[in-house]
């Protein structure tokens, strides 16, 4: 009988240190998954949506991933840039939010965690109709609580884009260094695309380089009074404009910015989809 037990608690303790040894590896790898896919490579516009999701926590306080599916399918993004994104935490259910989401809509998916919890972890997400072929995870200087920087390349027909999705601190002071990283880390040429909750109306570090697409206010969702979720666009961008949307799925608005690289043409607006404006 002895024995037995020893053999036993060897197996046992064999098992757990292989399921430590897999959940660590895990966690780091998820940081950054790719799946499915919807791609157009026909389509002359982009449309792209930026949404502080609150981990699918309405205003309702009902947490609803298949409400959040359905509001972005109203508006038939080409890239979905999502903040405060779970992944295996208790408060949203134990589900990995931005797999599920991927899988609902059918788009490619990066999630950048910031913020570790156990096996779980918190942060950004992006998904995508189109494929993605290169992507990174920038750590923002954080005096709280840890914020990040996710940035996602995609081949949109034969022009690659790159998509940096953000969700600073609440500190002005942290803000601002964060800021400052931001500037070394989105240098680049070509059709980039920035945005996210900035939790600031007062960004004079993107003045350079950068077109604000200027909307109303976003937040809070039941009375908008800050213009805190944005979407800037680079020079290459010919063509980008955005409106608020109310998509009642969080205690923010999202922010729905169509763009293209050449004039807008006749198929360009067919290309798009109606939007509800706010």
């Amino acid at each position: 009988m002895g024995r037995r037990m020893w053999v036993g608690w060897v197996v046992v303790i064999a098992l757990f240190a292989s399921v430590g040894i897999q959940a660590r590896w895990m966690a780091g790898s998820e940081r950054c998954f790719v799946t499915g896919g919807n791609p157009d490579p026909n389509r002359a516009v982009l449309r792209v949506l930026t949404l502080n999701m609150r981990h699918a926590r309405g205003p309702d306080g009902v947490v609803s991933l298949e409400r959040v599916a359905r509001a972005i399918e109203a508006y038939q993004p080409d890239l979905v840039a999502l903040q405060e994104v779970d992944r295996w935490l208790s408060r949203s259910g134990w589900v990995h939010q931005a797999t599920w989401l991927g899988e609902r809509l059918g788009m490619y998916w990066v999630f950048g965690e910031n913020l570790r919890v156990g096996l779980g972890g918190y942060g950004n997400a992006l998904l995508s109709r189109y494929p993605i072929v290169d992507f990174d995870n920038h750590r923002l200087s954080s005096s709280s609580e840890p914020r990040g920087c996710l940035e996602v390349t995609v081949r949109w027909g034969e022009q690659l884009v790159t998509v940096f999705v953000v969700h600073l601190g609440v500190d002005e002071e942290e803000r601002r260094r964060q800021l400052a990283t931001l500037e070394t880390v989105t240098l680049g040429q070509g059709p980039v695309i920035l945005c996210g909750d900035f939790n600031d109306e007062d960004l004079p570090e993107l003045d350079a380089g950068w077109r604000w697409l200027r909307t109303s206010a976003t937040f809070p969702a039941w009375g908008p009074v800050a213009t805190i979720d944005r979407v800037y666009v680079s020079e290459a961008w010919r063509r980008a404009e955005a409106q608020v949307v109310e998509v009642g799925v969080s205690d923010h608005h999202a922010v729905l910015a169509t763009m293209g690289l050449g004039d807008w043409g006749e198929r360009s607006r067919q290309d798009e989809a109606p939007g509800r404006g706010g």
